[in-house]
């Protein structure tokens, strides 16, 4: 009786062990990349008319991120601060390989104010992307 036991409890780890090489998936080690679109860096925001872009002393901070699997967020953070803050994130499309994404942030600006943003983009994996900034600046400082 411990014989055929045996047997049948070595056919089953056979058959778990080798469906489980079956179905594993490779790694995802790609990282993400992301854009920044706008605004432009370095322009004056207090000479732009774009109510869209910039309005009641906030700026709307937007661009792509894309990965070949899916980007599951993006963050931000205002320099100075050492706090990473979610972003608004968008799915825009699934091309060849590829899930586009799009991100915006809403930015407070002072009279005078100059500030760099910094973004990142996260994948499933917690691949990170590379770190971007740009320069914001409003009025003459």
């Amino acid at each position: 009786m411990f014989r055929h036991f045996k047997a049948a409890s070595a056919t089953l780890f056979s058959l778990f062990f080798f469906a489980g090489i079956a179905t594993a998936q490779e790694e995802d080690v790609t990282a993400p990349t992301i854009t920044m679109d706008a605004p432009a860096n370095g322009v004056d925001l207090s000479e732009v008319d774009d109510p869209d872009l910039f309005s009641h002393s906030k700026v709307t901070v937007s661009g792509t991120a894309s990965d070949d699997t899916r980007v599951t967020r993006v963050e931000y953070r205002i320099e100075r601060s050492r706090r990473w803050r979610k972003a608004t994130l968008i799915r825009t499309s699934t091309g060849e390989g590829t899930q586009e994404y799009a991100w915006a942030v809403r930015v407070r600006m002072g009279k005078k104010s100059s500030r760099r943003i910094y973004v990142r983009a996260y994948d499933e994996e917690k691949n990170e992307s590379d770190i971007i900034g740009r320069r914001l600046k409003r009025g003459k400082r």
